[in-house]
């Protein structure tokens, strides 16, 4: 495998997001990796997705490409109550995986995942993609390395605007049995893997959730949640996430501390513009660098597995996110704050 000086790759969902990253991978050619099998379980959309996108060969059955020799890593952009089976199907095959976040729906089924990539020798990278973006790099490093002094509180605020098409034509987006959540697992996620990273262990945890405008449709998970995290270090964290905000804001994650605060402002992670006041410009880049963060990160996994460089975002890494993001919804449904205790498998 170290001695490939390419990753080929097999992509199980050939939905919008796999459609998205090869959009830009015809601009942006990710030398590192060769696409070389597509698999969807609708035959015509596999068959039509491999041709336009010059793959050359397309399956409807996931464990069929798994038994492809040609395949060493397969890349799942599946529903997310799919990715625990899908990824230890995987592993078991002895496949190396990048999977798209969140790394499942429950904390459980994310540990399960991890332990069983470290048993099995194998790569388990999950795309929180966010983290290979130069300017969200530059401004959580900024955090961690005491830039700006010991951190006060932490702002995240998402507030997207979804038409109703985005979940009819996926309905697996409205039930929290298949998707594990509304905004805040899907979109907010991101944002808060960056505060987790920045900030730490949290202490405690709580959370509101809403569903207003989609309701009608037959959305069960919320289209608003807010929440409110004390870390470990005695920092607090603010979080808004919205699939239904009119007209669409753009997307905003900042620090503040003694000497200053940092801030990011960007639209769907792109041209993310970094704000620094009183605090110094780093000039720290990610690991790997692409027309855009999605292929950045591709990179970093594919030279995670061909030559054993870190990459930013593994299944232990992923599992903090998911852990937030779920006690914000026990603590909605509940009515009470959740006390953060258990995480020994925090790294």
């Amino acid at each position: 495998m170290a001695e490939k000086k390419r990753l080929q790759v097999g992509i199980a969902g050939c939905g919008w997001i796999a459609r998205n990253l090869m959009l830009i991978n015809m601009i942006d050619r990710m030398r590192e990796i060769s696409f070389v099998a597509a698999m969807d379980v609708n035959e015509q959309v596999a068959t039509r997705f491999s041709k336009r996108f010059h793959i050359k060969k397309a399956y409807m059955n996931f464990e069929s490409m798994l038994e492809d020799p040609a395949v060493d890593a397969v890349y799942v952009a599946v529903p997310h109550h799919l990715h625990r089976s899908m990824v230890t199907k995987a592993l078991d095959a002895g496949k190396h995986v990048l999977c798209e976040k969140p790394i499942a729906i429950s904390i459980p089924d994310g540990i399960a995942m991890a332990e069983l990539a470290d048993k099995k020798g194998l790569k388990l990278g999950i795309n929180y993609m966010y983290r290979y973006d130069k300017n969200m790099y530059r401004m959580v490093n900024s955090v961690r390395s005491g830039n700006i002094g010991t951190p006060y509180y932490a702002i995240v605020q998402i507030p997207w605007f979804r038409k109703p098409s985005y979940f009819e034509k996926s309905p697996w987006h409205k039930k929290w049995e298949t998707s594990g959540g509304g905004t805040l697992i899907t979109q907010t996620s991101h944002a808060i893997d960056l505060m987790a990273w920045a900030m730490g262990k949290p202490a405690t945890i709580s959370g509101e959730i809403g569903t207003f405008r989609f309701g009608n449709i037959g959305l069960e998970v919320e289209d608003v949640g807010i929440g409110s995290v004390r870390f470990e270090s005695g920092a607090l964290g603010v979080i808004l996430g919205s699939q239904a905000t009119k007209p669409q804001k753009p997307d905003q994650i900042g620090f503040y501390g003694e000497k200053g605060s940092i801030e990011c402002t960007y639209w769907y992670s792109f041209i993310a513009r970094l704000h620094c006041r009183y605090v110094k410009r780093t000039s720290l880049k990610p690991p790997t660098r692409g027309l855009a963060s999605i292929t950045s990160s591709f990179r970093g996994f594919a030279r995670w597995v061909l030559d054993g460089s870190p990459y930013l975002c593994t299944a232990w890494d992923a599992l903090k996110p998911l852990y937030i993001v779920t006690a914000l919804y026990e603590s909605a449904k509940s009515g009470k704050k959740i006390h953060c205790t258990s995480l020994d498998w925090w790294r």
